[in-house]
């Protein structure tokens, strides 16, 4: 699996994750509230693996024969979809980091807590690592899909579920921060 070229996709449009959403739904017979789509594209936030998740859960929920999908099946969808983002691609991603990787997310998800979109420079030196080799760290986390590039020399959390499920993990000890390494080792 590993040799497999990986195909990444950018974030979707309102239009085009509502797209997502509706037709398949409305292909196999079922049918979505407006109320109900709009819950969904608003959760989903152009992130396509979010889409796919919420989609399945909202048509699971519903019953999977192509009944009608309601607002309690959206937002029931939702909660399912947020938590198993976090458990099978947040968490594992967060495992496969470098520690410095890490911290520099950890500062990442502090930081655009207030901005959003923080300076590169701002995050390193929130995460205590030497600016020359912001470039590195900012690569390998592109490459991770837990970040994306927000305007020059700015980064930002590549699903808005990240910050506050990194925040919260920090918090409760579920996830660990590496202390930077002492000067000199």
């Amino acid at each position: 699996m590993q040799r497999l070229a990986v195909h990444r996709l950018g974030p979707l449009s309102e239009p085009e994750t509502r797209r997502g959403l509706r037709e398949p739904i409305e292909t196999h017979g079922g049918l979505i509230g407006e109320e109900a789509l709009d819950i969904a594209t608003s959760a989903v936030d152009g992130h396509p693996y979010m889409l796919q998740l919420v989609g399945d859960r909202m048509w699971r929920a519903a019953g999977g024969s192509g009944g009608p999908i309601a607002i309690n099946h959206a937002k029931g969808a939702v909660a399912e979809a947020t938590g198993a983002l976090e458990d099978h691609l947040f968490a594992p991603t967060w495992q496969s980091l470098s520690d410095t990787d890490k911290r520099f997310l950890a500062a990442l998800a502090v930081l655009a807590e207030g901005d959003g979109s923080p300076r590169v420079a701002e995050i390193c030196e929130e995460a205590g690592i030497v600016k020359s080799s912001a470039s590195a760290y900012r690569r390998r986390l592109l490459l991770s899909g837990m970040v994306s590039p927000s305007g020059r020399g700015r980064l930002r959390l590549a699903h808005p579920s990240i910050g506050p499920w990194l925040r919260r993990s920090i918090t409760t000890g579920t996830l660990r921060v590496p202390e930077p390494p002492l000067p000199g080792i």
